[in-house]
């Protein structure tokens, strides 16, 4: 709702509360559903026609006592972008989740919890053009602000086979694993994991406590620091 009411482009989305409301549920197929108040994918399914649909809902009624967002499924690749700082944030390069064949084309709790058996890829930066990819980190700089997110947060988007983009979430308090997106963004600005973890303390200090703020990611520095990173491993070896 606040995506729509700031104009940023998001898919067509209803909440369903009961499962007699399956059946008013006007989106064309497939949808995806999941629980309304859950995070890391719980719940999350892609259907194809009403009896999915109905199905779907009252597992997420009967496991988590609560009221089902049902979306439109945007059809395409999925791309996150990584932010960090405040006023404005600071964005990273895209990075595209690439989906095997055997499985849903999403990003399921079973994939984040290495239960489905696949491997997903990340490759950072995203095959897209300067214009998308400048497109997208916009996207994610308008779609921080107006929910009162600060210091860190990640993106979720996907995009259509006519180059729309379409925010899916905000995830205010990104994952740090070593896989995770939003490690592998950090990692392409020259920030390893713990250059990473003291730039996010520096953050919230200066937002908190006042303290200097640090200095923006310029290209150079970003090299700069990639280089650094790259010698330390190298003499680690």
């Amino acid at each position: 709702m606040i995506f729509q009411q700031h104009g940023l482009p998001t898919p067509d989305f209803t909440v369903v509360n009961s499962w007699e409301d399956c059946s008013q549920v006007d989106l064309p197929f497939p949808l995806i559903v999941k629980p309304k108040n859950e995070a890391v994918s719980f719940g999350l399914k892609i259907v194809n026609n009403i009896n999915e649909l109905t199905q779907a809902a009252d597992v997420i009624f009967q496991t988590f006592q609560q009221a089902v967002l049902v979306e439109h499924f945007i059809a395409g690749r999925e791309i996150n972008v990584e932010l960090i700082g405040n006023n404005p944030p600071e964005t990273f390069s895209p990075v595209e989740f690439l989906f095997s064949q055997d499985g849903p084309p999403i990003y399921t709790y079973q994939d984040k919890t290495h239960k489905f058996g696949r491997t997903i890829q990340l490759q950072c930066p995203a095959p897209i053009d300067e214009e998308l990819t400048r497109r997208a980190q916009e996207l994610a700089r308008r779609a921080f602000q107006p929910l009162g997110c600060y210091d860190c947060a990640r993106v979720d988007m996907r995009l259509d086979s006519d180059g729309n983009l379409y925010i899916l979430e905000v995830n205010s308090l990104p994952s740090l694993g070593e896989f995770s997106s939003y490690i592998e963004g950090a990692r392409q600005m020259g920030l390893d994991f713990g250059a990473l973890v003291n730039r996010l303390v520096d953050i919230a200090s200066a937002r908190y406590f006042g303290t200097p703020r640090p200095m923006a990611l310029s290209s150079k520095e970003a090299d700069s620091r990639q280089l650094i990173a790259s010698f330390f491993n190298t003499t680690k070896r």
